[in-house]
């Protein structure tokens, strides 16, 4: 009689059961018709849950998860006792919350711009675009927080500037408190050309509310 075929089993478990918990999967995209390769690399793996009691800070996605780019890593040193380190609230917010570093102390909010100590100095990598931008809970109060870019070859501590609109009044921020949030991302490469010309587009030179309301 003929002999039955090997099993793909090992133990109790099927090769395929034990290899359908991490699966990499490479897709190579050729986009011929704008001359680009692009290559996706995509990790997949089942019960990936966030540990539970872990004091690290919360990360976003891994680089695997998300993008061919590796994570970028940003060198921080504290110049002030006390100085906490900016954190995400959630694992996948996207800004790191910044903290007053008063020392103890307190510092009261009026309608003139006031820069609010974080304690900390960051060296971003090149090609990192770093932002301080406003915190919404903040904003939801009357305290506006200043947009801020941090250059790659900045050293000196980061600091917030926050005031408040006219029917707030003033607003104190103690040690400790977040007081607005980075936003990490990449810079694109650019090259400036000149030309004689722009191309043609439905819109124009239409701007400041050229496209209405609603």
């Amino acid at each position: 009689p003929p002999r039955p075929l090997p099993s793909r089993h090992t133990g109790d478990r099927p090769l395929a059961a034990r290899r359908s918990r991490a699966v990499d999967k490479h897709v190579d995209c050729d986009h011929r018709s704008r001359g680009l390769v692009a290559t996706l690399r995509t990790t997949c793996s089942a019960d990936r849950a966030p540990p539970r009691g872990d004091s690290a800070i919360p990360t976003a996605p891994t680089a695997s998860d998300t993008s061919v780019d590796e994570p970028l890593e940003l060198r921080f040193v504290r110049l002030r006792t006390g100085a906490l380190v900016p954190e995400r609230q959630t694992p996948l917010a996207s800004g790191f919350d910044l903290h007053a570093c008063l020392d103890g102390g307190s510092l009261t909010i009026g309608q003139s711009p006031l820069s609010v100590p974080t304690g900390i100095a960051i060296a971003p990598p090149p090609g990192a675009d770093v932002q301080i931008r406003p915190r919404s809970g903040l904003f939801a109060r009357g305290v506006i927080g200043m947009l801020g870019t941090i250059d790659a070859d900045y050293r000196g501590e980061l600091h917030v500037t926050l005031y408040c609109l006219p029917e707030t009044g003033s607003f104190e921020v103690n040690d400790g408190d977040r007081v607005a949030q980075l936003v990490v991302s990449r810079l694109a490469a650019v090259t400036w050309c000149e030309a004689k010309s722009l191309d043609e587009t439905e819109r124009g030179a239409g701007g400041h509310g050229s496209t209405g309301v609603s």
